[in-house]
């Protein structure tokens, strides 16, 4: 592994090879979470600063998470939905946190990105192709490698950037519970003096829609238990991050090993992962459930991916995982029936 220092000036000497451009276009994942948001501000200021390009950040999906809402509210972020662009005329092309081929993200088939920045297996082979990538497996968090960047450029620091690269960081590591790495404690350490407490008190604590406690009453009420597992299937959904949202919820739960949570959207099913087991690797058993039907990628203790839906796909899907992580053959008890009987 290279050092951060050499990486990110071969990052620079890379854009240089480009010729004299203004602009470039920032790619997210679809339904971009905080760290891809964090990673990418951090991205448009390093190029802004040190090579005067303009940078417009653009993502696919909707974005409906109350706490994502908040941030891009509270930290005035300006985001674009990638439909009201042409991704064609810009001279650069970044993909943050995600990968082409990946299959979560909206940049066109036909567009090779000239930069990658990504955090999570597998490296795609289509990566390969890029002027620069770097594809780090001992971070968690893309926003903490963006935080190192800056820190060996010595950039001055706004409030807003690091509250945005803090909680980038902070929601990856800490609220899904992935490996928290030494570079991942070391950018935390770096940004704490220039974060807004206050800011990031309303990013973290939003209010919330009353229809919001329905559809978490709703998954949790389809929770099912196997053993160290929670299954929670929670039907046609209206929000894709709210599979996420639940994972992450569930996880809590003592003696909870696995959550495989998932839902139907537009046709497709989604799926999350979360483990506390080093066993196996969440991102892994992620691939082998999407192999041949869709696409998936993740971490050790955190993965998602998507697969087309069919008549049964969601019942065959749940089995697939319970054999992947060797859960097959036992029975799984719904929640309420554990503590009330039968509710049927």
């Amino acid at each position: 592994m290279k050092e951060e220092k050499s990486l990110v000036n071969e990052m620079l000497e890379a854009v240089d090879s480009l010729g004299k451009i203004k602009t470039g276009l920032i790619v997210l994942h679809n339904n971009p979470d905080p760290d891809s948001i964090g990673a990418a501000l951090g991205l448009k200021e390093i190029f802004l600063k040190l090579k005067n390009i303009n940078c417009t950040i653009s993502y696919g999906g909707i974005i409906s998470r109350a706490e994502n809402l908040a941030m891009i509210h509270q930290l005035r972020v300006k985001l674009t939905h990638i439909s009201k662009l042409n991704q064609y005329r810009f001279p650069l092309v970044i993909l943050v946190d995600t990968q082409p081929g990946a299959g979560n993200n909206s940049l066109s088939k036909d567009i090779t990105p000239h930069i990658v920045i990504d955090t999570h297996i597998p490296l795609r082979k289509k990566t390969r192709k890029a002027i620069f990538y770097d594809v780090r497996k001992d971070i968690a968090s893309t926003s903490a490698v963006v935080t190192q960047y800056i820190k060996e450029l010595s950039l001055p620091i706004g409030k807003f950037l690091a509250t945005a690269l803090y909680y980038g960081i902070k929601t990856d590591i800490w609220d899904i519970g992935r490996e928290i790495t030494v570079n991942d404690q070391k950018s935390l350490i770096f940004l704490t003096p220039y974060i807004s407490l206050v800011t990031l008190r309303k990013i973290e604590k939003p209010r919330l829609k009353l229809d919001h406690l329905i559809m978490l009453t709703e998954g949790i009420k389809k929770v099912e238990i196997v053993r160290d597992v929670i299954i929670c299937d929670t039907g046609e959904i209206k929000e894709i991050e709210f599979i996420a949202e639940i994972s992450d919820l569930l996880q809590r739960i003592e003696k909870i090993k696995w959550v495989f949570a998932l839902g139907e959207y537009q046709g497709e099913i989604f799926f999350s992962i979360r483990t506390t087991t080093k066993k196996f690797q969440a991102g892994k058993i992620a691939l082998k459930l999407a192999k041949g039907k869709g696409t998936a990628g993740g971490h050790f203790r955190s993965a998602a991916g998507k697969i087309q839906t069919d008549k049964g796909g969601v019942e065959r899907l749940k089995e697939h995982f319970l054999k992947l992580i060797g859960r097959e053959g036992i029975k799984r008890v719904k929640l309420f029936d554990m503590f009330y009987g039968n509710t049927n």
